[in-house]
């Protein structure tokens, strides 16, 4: 069964939830692969791809950091990874998924519904969001596979706190990437707080940097949208 299955590859790695909770990820596998026949949304619809790469790489990173009773904002969320799951698993989120594609929030919207989860879901630009009345209100915040960490600071760390944190999950090669972002990093008010390396079921390489957000973001940033894209800060 794939319950069963879900179980099995979770509590290998000492992520254990209880039955109900593996149910509702049943659920959205289900409810995923359907919409996906209409609407490209991920390339991975096997079951075990599912629970391993979407599942398990959304929780892991809970081993580093708290989402209990913390507000966090999930950019880029996509088909609502790593928001969703970490809702599904820490019911006390107060959870907010960011995407800047209309298809992508239809799905959220209807997936959030179908699965009774309870969050804000927006339609909008980070550049965009980190301007307006979300600026500095999460305590966390995190992406994952979005864009390069020089860019993803600047679209995640005006959305937090300061005293909170942007978390990014990152692939292997995540190391490259922070050597980069270091100016970007102090710029907009963070400093690194820790990275962590580990092997999803040991076959890909995943890493999780925690960056603190040490004083508010200076006005200027982020900026309009498009630039951090295309002029990264250094």
């Amino acid at each position: 069964m794939v319950k069963t299955k879900l179980k099995e590859v979770l509590e290998a790695q000492q992520v254990f939830c209880p039955p109900r909770t593996i149910e509702q990820f049943v659920h959205y596998y289900t409810f995923l692969v359907n919409w996906n026949r209409h609407t490209n949304l991920t390339a991975l619809t096997d079951f075990e791809d599912y629970a391993v790469k979407h599942v398990l790489d959304s929780l892991l990173p809970t081993r580093f950091f708290s989402a209990e009773n913390m507000s966090l904002a999930d950019v880029g969320s996509g088909a609502g990874f790593p928001g969703i799951p970490l809702k599904l698993y820490c019911p006390s989120v107060d959870l907010s998924l960011l995407d800047a594609a209309a298809k992508r929030v239809r799905f959220l919207e209807a997936c959030c519904q179908h699965l009774n989860v309870k969050a804000e879901i927006l339609q909008i630009r980070a550049e965009d969001a980190g301007r307006g009345n979300l600026r500095e209100r999460f305590d966390r915040v995190c992406a994952r596979a979005v864009a390069s960490l020089p860019v993803l600071v600047e679209y995640c760390l005006p959305l937090v706190r300061p005293g909170g944190q942007f978390v990014a999950l990152k692939g292997p090669r995540a190391s490259d990437e922070l050597d980069f972002a270091q100016g970007a990093i102090v710029k907009l008010g963070g400093e690194i707080g820790a990275v962590h390396e580990y092997e999803l079921m040991g076959t890909e390489r995943r890493t999780i940097i925690i960056i603190n957000k040490t004083q508010a973001t200076p006005e200027k940033y982020p900026r309009k949208p498009g630039i951090p894209g295309k002029k990264p800060l250094r």
